[in-house]
């Protein structure tokens, strides 16, 4: 295996985070729609005028249900983008004229990281309003005053912003002095003229609106605090805890301390979620505590809060989750929303009038001594076409073959499938606030780990190959005994495979929780990427097209079955079997189900992985020596984007390859416009741009110029680089480490291919360039996961052009390569293909001359062209 290792796992993932912005999906995605969430409800709001109440959660909707039964009214699909971008923390309902204002994370902007959203939408027909501008940090919780005229949002990192309906929702005011806590707490009064909050640094606040927006009162608790909420009568406060099972009680108009409900004899967990009944004579409260027989039960006290302690049973799927939110309504009943996700509603002394499960699988397994999920039974074939799997933890198992298209349950121990190694003991790279839940061993040392956020695959030295935002925890996860491919479970109820060398989507599956898993009469849909399936006839409406239609907005939906040809259960087993969804069933099949999707839901856009390319190509250097001037160099840089456009359109009528669905020129800069400036502006501008990407895309950056190598450094020069010494040198030329930045943020978005041309001097024509390039330093600082790279020549080597070529003998190689000449798998090339060809055509070119042998590196065997048939 080619390894290099620069920036270690952590590095990567804080790259990861800190690099997200967040513009909406330029394509097609594939959604699921169960006509339930698919990832933990954060918050809910009722309607205190008609009978709904409204939800939004992580899996980026937002969903109207009926008080009375629990039936789904409607579903919006919001702006959404790549990995959590779009995903929804706070819901609230204008008690004035219905608004519903939603917030979460993205600005969908791609100005800053790790921003906020705010949307108004209309309460009647569903649609955007209004897109409030400028939110710092991700809105966790929102909050309508009674009369309807402020708008109150508080933030994941420290701060409360207040909105005015007389300036068309402008911001009123804002206090970000809470450090970097996060706001969770957040209620107006009852008359509408004050506003509490309570926040991670363990205060409560008061402050009285229409004054100077500065909190008038403070209490320090000394714990980090979660939900509060006012009782009716406006005189009480009560405040969740988010590290002890307690719920403190202060007055509503001083902050002064009112004692606390009974809470004797609890010792574990949490009570984050508190709320009064309408009469104000009942508190509830709940969060992570469990009752001595560890049920997720919600605490009741009546008179006002003082009476004896209840304890209410409001478990509403198979495994008992902790709330993530709870609500009264003005009949007296309580909703209380867990994070399976489902719903319960009670009647006020405890009964459960009806409830509503999570749509899909639960796939979690007890966990180890060792703290981590080992799923036994969780378990696969050699080849990834049988996952045996507990659909229900403590429930019945199931067994789905793809050979057969068959889903059984209690499948016979018949050897077909192979139950996980132990558990290999790696480090693995967290974010804060991550949890780690699976690790898995697999052939050559390589081994997968699962977390609340991520799914990532490590090598024999525990380095990241590459990571991918989960959809939901990952509870599950193999790799197959042949070490080709990664099955993973999750908690938005799919199985998905995965390619181990990239971390490319192969399949999903998604069995339903409706029907009798005993009599195996359960309904389950599969499908590949490139948007084929195959469905029992009560799930062929579950898989949609998602098609975004602006940053202010609502998405569209599109079912797979309204498209004929997608239902093709070939196209499955092929994915699977070759590893490759682009060209199953068929290269002509994935062309043609392509146009159909686009012309089908009016995307601009197809579906499918893009190419993007970015090309630098200088001859004319203005001032780095006398000497330096190329021949091919730009024109190089222009033949090459060129042929990759032509030859790399997946998405278009006649001969094509399937690989990208489109080959987009994202930036071509040649000699004067070639400054170091221009070039961090437009990689720039493509980070932000791959946001509305699928995950799934690859970057091409091809550079061809001249390079320097000072003391340990490598650098690229640019139009305009002087030359004179070595200070003038590394003050106008960009720096590999700089370089190698800005390509970071680029590889947390997408595959990433470099071609780099460090040195044409060529003594055919001009004689021996005396800028020689140290090839082995440049490749070794900028190797990451799921990352090939190829350079002109070895260390010690010069590279050429050639007249009767017209180009470079390097980018002449490549230009054979786009146009078949390279022995290849199928209508693909993988790296080492491509890799082998080049180095052997350059090699035979300069043979009797000036010897060159291009080098390469790479972090996983990547598919990289289509070869046109």
């Amino acid at each position: 295996m080619f390894r290099f290792t620069l920036f270690s796992a952590s590095c990567w993932l804080a790259l990861h985070w800190a690099a997200i912005a967040a513009p909406v999906y330029d394509r097609p995605v594939l959604v699921i729609e169960p006509g339930m969430h698919t990832a933990p409800v954060k918050d809910v709001a009722v309607s205190g005028k008609r009978p709904f109440f409204v939800t939004a959660a992580h899996d980026k909707t937002v969903r109207f249900w009926s008080t009375e039964n629990g039936e789904l009214l409607r579903t919006i699909r919001m702006p959404a983008g790549l990995g959590h971008v779009g995903e929804l923390s706070s819901i609230a309902i204008n008690p004035a004229d219905g608004l519903v204002a939603v917030g979460g994370f993205g600005d969908f902007d791609g100005r800053t990281p790790d921003t906020g959203s705010l949307f108004m939408i209309n309460g009647e027909s569903g649609a955007i309003e209004k897109r409030l501008l400028n939110i710092p940090k991700t809105v966790v919780q929102s909050a309508f005053s009674p009369d309807g005229r402020y708008l109150a949002a508080s933030l994941a990192e420290g701060g409360v912003l207040i909105f005015a309906q007389a300036t068309d929702w402008g911001r009123q005011a804002a206090d970000f002095e809470y450090g970097r806590g996060g706001v969770y707490g957040l209620a107006f009064a009852p008359d509408g003229r004050s506003l509490a909050t309570a926040s991670d640094d363990g205060m409560v606040r008061l402050y009285e609106i229409g004054q100077r927006f500065t909190p008038v009162f403070r209490y320090a608790s000394g714990h980090q605090l979660s939900r509060i909420a006012f009782s009716p009568n406006g005189e009480v406060l009560a405040v969740g805890y988010d590290d002890a099972p307690r719920v403190l009680l202060l007055n509503a108009h001083t902050l002064e301390p009112l004692g606390q409900p009974d809470l004797e004899g609890l010792s574990n967990g949490s009570l984050n979620y508190v709320a009064w009944s309408p009469d104000g004579h009942t508190l509830y409260a709940g969060g992570r505590y469990q009752d001595e027989g560890r049920n997720r039960v919600i605490l009741a006290w009546d008179e006002d809060g003082h009476g004896r302690r209840r304890a209410l049973r409001a478990q509403c799927s198979n495994v008992d989750m902790a709330p993530t939110a709870l609500t009264t309504l003005q009949d007296g009943r309580l909703l209380v929303v867990k994070g399976a996700p489902c719903f319960a509603m009670l009647q006020p002394r405890g009964e459960i009038e009806w409830q509503k499960a999570a749509p899909g699988g639960d796939f979690r397994a007890p966990p180890s001594p060792r703290g981590v999920y080992r799923n036994d039974t969780f378990r696969v074939s050699r080849d990834g076409m049988i996952v045996d799997f507990d659909f229900q933890q403590g429930g019945v198992p199931l067994r789905f073959d793809l050979a057969k298209l068959a889903l059984v349950s209690q499948p016979s121990a018949d050897g077909a499938t192979e139950a996980p190694p132990l558990q290999p003991d790696v480090d693995v790279p967290l974010t804060y606030g991550d949890r780690l839940l699976v690790v898995a061993a697999g052939p050559s040392g390589r081994s997968v780990a699962g977390t609340d956020f991520e799914l990532m695959a490590l090598d024999a030295n525990g380095a990241l190959l590459w990571e991918s935002v989960a959809a939901g925890p990952v509870w599950g996860a193999q790799i197959t005994a042949d070490g080709q491919i990664v099955v993973a479970a999750y908690g938005d109820g799919t199985i998905r495979w995965r390619r181990i060398a990239d971390g490319h989507e192969i399949m999903a599956l998604f069995v339903m929780n409706n029907l009798d898993v005993v009599k195996d009469q359960v309904e389950w849909v599969a499908w590949t990427p490139e948007g084929f399936f195959q469905a029992t006839p009560g799930a062929r409406g579950l898989v949609q097209w998602h098609v975004s239609r602006g940053a202010a907005a609502v998405a569209t939906t599109k079912r797979l079955s309204d498209f004929p040809d997608f239902e093709n259960p070939d196209a499955l087993r092929i994915s699977v079997r070759e590893k490759e969804p682009t060209r199953a069933p068929s290269v002509e099949a994935v062309l043609k189900g392509r146009r159909q999707a686009k012309e089908g839901t009016g995307s601009t856009n197809c579906p499918g992985p893009h190419l993007h390319i970015a090309a630098i190509g200088i001859d004319d250097f203005k001032s780095v020596k006398d000497d330096s001037t190329l021949n091919y160099a730009s024109s190089d840089a222009v033949a090459l984007a060129t042929e990759l456009q032509r030859t790399q359109q997946g998405c278009t009528e006649g001969p094509s390859g399937s690989l990208y669905a489109a080959a987009t020129l994202e930036f071509i800069l040649l000699n004067k416009d070639a400054t170091k400036e221009s070039i961090y502006q437009n990689l720039d501008a493509l980070t932000q741009r791959l946001d509305g990407s699928s995950g799934q895309d690859t970057v091409i950056v091809f550079y061809s110029g001249h390079g320097e190598v000072i003391g340990n450094e490598f650098f690229f020069a640019t139009y305009g680089t002087k030359a004179t010494n070595d200070a003038s040198l590394k003050a106008t030329a960009l720096r590999a480490r700089e370089l190698q930045s800005e390509l970071a943020q680029i590889k947390t978005k997408a595959k990433l291919l470099i071609f780099l041309d460090a040195c044409h001097a060529g003594a055919a024509i001009q004689g021996t360039m005396e800028l020689a390039v140290d090839n082995d330093l440049l490749k070794r600082s900028a190797v990451p996961p799921n990352t090939f790279i190829m350079t002109s020549s070895s260390k010690t080597e010069t590279s050429w052009e050639d007249r009767s070529l017209g180009h470079g003998f390097f980018t002449a190689a490549l230009l054979e390569v786009l146009n078949g000449k390279a022995p290849h798998d199928g209508n693909v090339i993988f790296s080492t293909e491509l890799a082998h060809y080049v180095h052997g055509r350059v090699a035979q070119l300069t043979t009797g001359g000036n010897p060159q042998h291009p080098d390469f590196v790479m972090n996983g065997e990547l598919p990289i062209f289509s070869i046109r048939p």
